[in-house]
């Protein structure tokens, strides 16, 4: 599945992680935890749910658990930090956490009275030294955070039943995921729409808003991803695997995986990790990571 769920993996009991990036392109994907993105530098288009925002240096976008996003750099150069953590940090003030917007533009506010940088130095420090009660002053850390968030930004009180709103959504999307996964070869532009009950025109809306791409892009990178594993794992001809992948002659599959690869089906080698339009080798991670383009800058500056 190219939209993903995001299982991350810890190395201990602090369920936090913490990333510097240059330059970050990433796909839509979701997971359970909290995250903060600040844009320390640059300017980056960032999606969340079903909003998009173009986010400049000082901004900062805060997902809850469930929150489908991606993040797109646009301006060379640039520069963000990337907070994730569980819940359960933030969990007495969870029946409040959706009053804060998603996007907080920085006028002063982010720079004066919540001092990102200071809170992910803090944050980043203590998961390098890792002293006595580290869960419990991280917490400390994101309780104060977030408490000023709530106390300083303005609150529009027709956001709950709007969220209620958004939450089906979205649920309702990542079943659309989820089918098209185990239906790519099959499924068509007309049944994704009748899935989320849709108008076509709505739908094809509706899902770019989200995922940041249109239906037919997305539909075919989830092709050309199954097809690589196909190819490596089962030593199919290119032919047999254009069939079983969906395309209806080799012509079209050969232009497609060009497309979105950079390269032709024949090349693909037992190494090759497939990332959409980019072509290099993702981080060996354990946990899933969804970043597909990207320059570690942790240790710069």
């Amino acid at each position: 599945m190219l939209a993903n769920f995001e299982r991350r993996q810890y190395e201990n009991e602090i369920m936090v992680w913490y990333k510097k990036y240059c330059d970050l392109q990433n796909v839509v994907h979701w997971h359970n935890e909290c995250e903060l993105i600040y844009i320390k530098k640059g300017t980056a288009k960032i999606g969340i749910n079903k909003e998009t925002y173009t986010a400049t240096t000082g901004d900062l976008l805060i997902c809850n658990s469930g929150d489908m996003h991606y993040i797109n750099s646009i301006k060379q150069g640039t520069i963000c930090e990337i907070l994730i953590f569980s819940s359960d940090y933030l969990r007495p003030l969870l029946p409040n956490l959706h009053l804060l917007p998603a996007y907080v533009k920085n006028e002063k506010l982010i720079e004066k009275d919540l001092d990102m940088p200071h809170l992910f130095a803090s944050i980043s420090k203590e998961l390098q030294e890792k002293n006595l009660f580290v869960n419990e002053m991280i917490q400390t850390h994101l309780m104060s955070f977030f408490i000023t968030c709530l106390r300083k930004l303005d609150h529009n009180k027709d956001r709950p039943a709007q969220l209620v709103h958004k939450k089906n959504l979205i649920e309702s999307y990542q079943d659309l995921l989820e089918y098209i996964d185990k239906n790519y070869a099959y499924i068509t532009f007309q049944q994704a729409a009748k899935i989320m009950n849709f108008t076509p025109p709505h739908f094809s809306k509706i899902f770019k808003e989200i995922s940041g791409m249109t239906f037919t892009d997305y539909l075919n990178s989830v092709k050309v991803e199954k097809a690589i594993t196909l190819l490596q794992k089962q030593n199919l001809s290119v032919t047999v695997t254009a069939e079983m992948c969906g395309f209806n002659n080799i012509r079209s599959f050969n232009r497609v995986f060009k497309k979105i690869t950079g390269t032709t089906p024949t090349r693909i080698g037992p190494d090759y990790q497939f990332s959409p339009k980019f072509q290099h080798k993702k981080p060996s991670e354990s946990a899933f990571d969804p970043t597909i383009s990207y320059k570690d800058f942790e240790n710069s500056e």
